[in-house]
This record gives C-alpha cells, sequence and structure tokens, in this order.
C-alpha cells in the first residue's frame, strides 16, 4: 500500500530558501523521503502558499512569482520520472 504524506508549505518554503533557519532540516527530510521511495502529495493550494510565505519573508513580488514554478523547479530538480510525480 503506497503512503501519501501532505508536506506542509513551510515546509517547501524552508526547502526553497537556503538562507532559511529551517533549510538543512527539511532539505534533510525531503532527501531522506526521497531515498525510501516515499510519495508526496500537494493541495491545490500549496503554490499560492508558498508564493504568499515567499512574498511575505522577501518582500520580493518576483521571487514570489518565481515561487509559483514549484513544479518546474522540482522536476528539474528530481527529474519528471521521480516517484514524487507519481499520480
Amino acid at each position: 500500500m503506497d503512503i501519501a504524506v501532505v508536506v506542509d508549505a513551510s515546509v517547501w518554503v524552508s526547502w526553497l530558501q537556503s538562507q532559511d533557519v529551517n533549510h538543512h532540516a527539511s532539505h534533510f527530510w525531503m532527501g531522506r523521503y526521497n531515498t525510501t521511495q516515499g510519495k508526496l502529495v500537494a493541495p491545490t493550494i500549496l503554490l499560492v502558499e508558498v508564493a504568499a510565505a515567499v512574498s511575505r519573508r522577501t518582500g520580493q513580488a518576483a521571487l514570489a512569482r518565481q515561487a509559483t514554478h514549484l513544479s518546474l523547479i522540482l522536476s528539474k530538480r528530481f527529474g519528471p520520472g521521480h516517484p514524487l510525480f507519481r499520480r
């Protein structure tokens, strides 16, 4: 049985922003979960939550817009065949 984990937007933001205090912890967890072939799922609102958090933290609208391309960032990082993109 596949077990899916919903990862909160704050974890994604920490994972994306290397200067975030929790970046190393989120990067470690995501990497570790990835090696176990775990399945991650995202709610529809994830991109909006991530963009809003990035905008609040950085004050940079352009950076927040870039964060809305999270799926592109993830596909480049993990590859489109990665279990993260299983349906």
